[in-house]
């Protein structure tokens, strides 16, 4: 069974209070993890109805939104919702190893 993580992120998003209330998203496991601005535009009974969220954890200004192992998934549908500011920058790749970058040749005897 596929599911649609384009519109489970859309919907999530919307209960979360719309991406101008997420002041940060990261994900574990099975987890969306929300850091919000204002904790009671969070709607957790529509947040624990939708169709594959299997729970809801809120604590203070956070909220962990239970998707199962298939989380990276909706996280990457999630993050495209919210402002450049909130997307995780993408990892720099390191330049190759090479032997002039090692100092190969050079001895010192």
């Amino acid at each position: 069974m596929s599911k649609n993580y384009a519109a489970l992120a859309q919907q999530v998003v919307a209960a979360i209070g719309g991406a101008d209330n997420v002041a940060a998203v990261t994900h574990c496991m099975t987890r969306l993890r929300f850091v919000v601005k204002d904790n009671e535009r969070v709607d957790s009974a529509t947040l624990k109805g939708l169709k594959g969220v299997l729970g809801v954890v809120r604590s203070d200004n956070q909220c962990q939104v239970i998707i199962g192992n298939t989380v990276s998934q909706a996280y990457r549908e999630v993050v495209a919702l919210l402002p450049g500011d909130l997307r995780p920058v993408e990892p720099q790749g390191k330049p190759p190893i090479t032997l002039k970058r090692i100092g190969a040749g050079s001895s010192t005897r």
